[in-house]
């Protein structure tokens, strides 16, 4: 069979054929490109080819390689970036809690307060009764110049010296346990001095009085278990602390009256009930837009007003935000009117105005009863405040002041002291009546939500 000729050299005798396309290779062909078997066509096609993959593998690849090491890491500072944006955005909320903004709404013009009806700065009485007063110096409302954004609550440190028993084995020295706790008179303090925005102005246990139960009930749009309370309260000699909105005094003057006649502590409710926070919006406390310095005035005056036009008399310094919704601005501007603000302890809110009885929070007056029981035993570091209220829209059978007669003797037995807000708070500063002022002349009072 003859070969085919060579591709390059046609004339010249072939010896070989190649490889890839069958051609024929002549000799001197042959000597360059035998050692592949590969004719010149097909060899120079190879080293082309050859070539290419150099250039992937030394240039091509490493390029590659560089961009995806540069897509990572790119992706890496962008996941990087975003979680120090979140942590700076966290930050910086957590600083408004305490930091304070000026309010400077058009509506809250400097003005000059009106003075409270109380006596002076409760912080002034707790100092003189203290011995030897207060290591701590004691910041003042009335300082423009005391630094509002130190999140500051005066302390002192007692030594309690615990004697360690010695050990059978060997001698072991007694050293003296060095414990750091508030002073009992801090405990007060830290309603009225520094800035923390969860206490000040604020007060729903009795720090000192750990044996204290205060009664408290508010009254908004009904009245329909007044009488049955008032009535378990004269059989069983209790006086309870009742907040009271202007709105209920207008349209229930007797009952109002009969509150009074039966010796009750009444504070300011507001005078519509209406909501002053977000916290049914976005379960936080920050003032709602429509709330301000004014506006919460006003609905305290009015309430006052109604009260005195009412019964004759003044309302107790005391007031309870609507809902429990209210944060250190919404509080202080209370004060500035001359209310300090009435919470209730953790834990024990009756729940009395919850009517879905289908809901683990719907407690029947024996269920109310033995919880209310129960928190008080395990809970004895303070006072504690319950909230009720005074009128209730769940079956007869079901509202709570079935449960007061027995819920009153059975803490009595264990040892508890039914009292209200303003005797306990009479003794624990040492003075027949609450004193506290707070002097503003000129100053918007700054905005510190929370």
């Amino acid at each position: 069979m003859r070969s085919q000729p060579c591709v390059v050299h046609p004339t010249i005798p072939t010896r070989r054929s190649c490889s890839a396309c069958g051609f024929g290779v002549c000799h001197q062909c042959a000597e360059v490109t035998m050692r592949r078997g590969l004719c010149p066509v097909c060899a120079r096609r190879a080293a082309s080819l050859e070539e290419r993959l150099i250039l992937v593998r030394e240039f091509a690849l490493p390029s590659v390689l560089s961009l995806m090491a540069l897509v990572a890491v790119t992706g890496f500072l962008i996941n990087r970036a975003a979680v120090i944006n979140k942590n700076v955005e966290n930050h910086k909320l957590a600083m408004s809690l305490v930091e304070s903004d000026v309010y400077t709404s058009a509506a809250l013009q400097p003005r000059q307060l009106i003075e409270s009806p109380l006596d002076e700065l409760p912080v002034e009485t707790l100092a003189q009764m203290s011995p030897g007063n207060l290591d701590t110096p004691l910041q003042k409302m009335s300082d423009p110049e005391a630094d509002q954004s130190l999140l500051w609550i005066p302390t002192r440190e007692i030594v309690v010296e615990v004697k360690r028993p010695a050990l059978k084995t060997r001698k072991i020295k007694n050293k003296p346990l060095h414990v750091t706790r508030p002073a009992p008179k801090d405990q007060l303090n830290q309603h009225f001095v520094g800035e923390n925005p969860f206490t000040k102005y604020n007060l729903d246990s009795l720090p000192l009085r750990p044996k204290d139960v205060v009664l408290t009930f508010d009254g908004d749009h009904l009245a329909n278990c007044v009488e049955p309370i008032l009535r378990v309260l004269n059989e069983k000699d209790v006086l309870a602390t009742i907040f009271l909105t202007g709105q209920f005094i207008q349209r229930y003057p007797d009952a109002t009256l009969s509150i009074l006649a039966e010796g009750h502590e009444i504070g300011n409710h507001t005078w519509s009930h209406r909501h002053l926070t977000q916290y049914e919006k976005n379960r936080t406390h920050a003032t709602l837009p429509a709330i301000n310095q004014g506006v919460l005035a006003s609905e305290l005056a009015r309430t006052r007003e109604i009260f005195s036009e009412v019964t004759q008399t003044h309302l107790q310094p005391f007031w309870r935000a609507p809902f429990g919704e209210h944060n250190k601005s919404i509080r202080t501007w209370a004060y500035a009117e001359g209310f300090l603000h009435i919470g209730w302890s953790q834990g024990f809110d009756s729940m009395d105005w919850m009517t879905n009885p289908k809901s683990r929070y719907y407690l029947r007056p024996d269920q109310l009863k033995q919880r209310l029981l129960e928190k008080l035993k395990r809970s004895e570091s303070a006072g504690k405040v319950i909230l009720f209220h005074l009128g209730s829209q769940r079956p007869d059978e079901d509202r709570p002041y079935h449960m007061l007669a027995d819920f009153i003797d059975e803490a009595r037995s264990k040892g508890y002291r039914f009292t209200t807000v303003g005797q306990s708070l009479s003794e624990m500063m040492g003075k027949p009546e609450v004193a506290a002022r707070v002097r503003m002349e000129g100053m918007a009072i700054p905005n510190t939500d929370f």
